[in-house]
């Protein structure tokens, strides 16, 4: 039933869903994706677990495609290798048809507008390859865009692994953060604004640090 301008709609009866901001719904929505992982065959199966209820949802879906699934709260990352850009489209392909299978018996659809393909290699990859653009086809799903960087769980990660984009973007973040520090110490102590340097700047270079050093 929807109720505007003071009118309300003919009711109808809901056979699917879950109220939203409701206490109920991330539990029921963990219990939805659990099988996911079960869906990815053949390869290794790596964890990021976040809030538990949602990583139950979703606990299965690796077990339905073949190659690396990242799942962390209610972001998930399917990873894979190849050694040319043929290949590379290829084990996309597949991968992305594993996962539509599992999709379309939950009945659920990629979002075409927050899924991007991404690929990170060397220079010399990139120079021999000359694209950094996959092309994959979907019959049930529309095909995800190809995008020149990955934003992972708010780190932005480049083509190259240069991490400069994540750098202007934390640094712009933290020029703010440290505005707001030096009034805080202005107008109070040295104590309150050590509060506001661990409470709203350390916890930002600190989040993305783990990935970087991995990298190098």
């Amino acid at each position: 039933m929807v109720y505007l301008n003071g009118a309300l709609s003919t009711p109808k009866n809901i056979k699917h869903g879950v109220a939203q901001r409701s206490l109920l719904g991330p539990f029921i929505f963990s219990l939805f994706v659990n099988d996911l992982p079960q869906c990815i065959s053949g390869q290794l199966v790596q964890y990021a677990l976040g809030p538990f209820i949602f990583s139950l949802f979703v606990n299965d879906l690796p077990q339905c495609i073949s190659g690396q699934l990242v799942q962390y709260a209610n972001d998930t990352t399917l990873l894979y290798r190849g050694s040319n850009h043929q290949q590379l489209e290829e084990r996309g392909h597949v991968m992305l048809s594993e996962a539509n299978v599992w999709f379309a018996s939950n009945k659920l659809f990629l979002n075409k507008e927050e899924a991007n393909v991404w690929f990170a290699s060397n220079k010399l990859f990139l120079n021999k390859e000359k694209t950094t653009e996959l092309v994959f086809t979907s019959k049930r799903n529309k095909t995800p865009k190809s995008a020149g960087y990955a934003k992972l769980l708010g780190t932005i990660l480049d083509t190259r692994l240069t991490w400069r984009d994540e750098v202007d973007a934390l640094s712009k973040k933290l020029s703010s953060v440290l505005y707001a520090i030096r009034r805080i110490h202005s107008i109070t102590n040295k104590e309150t604004a050590i509060v506001a340097y661990h409470a709203l700047l350390k916890s930002y270079p600190l989040y993305s640090m783990p990935s970087e050093e991995f990298t190098q």
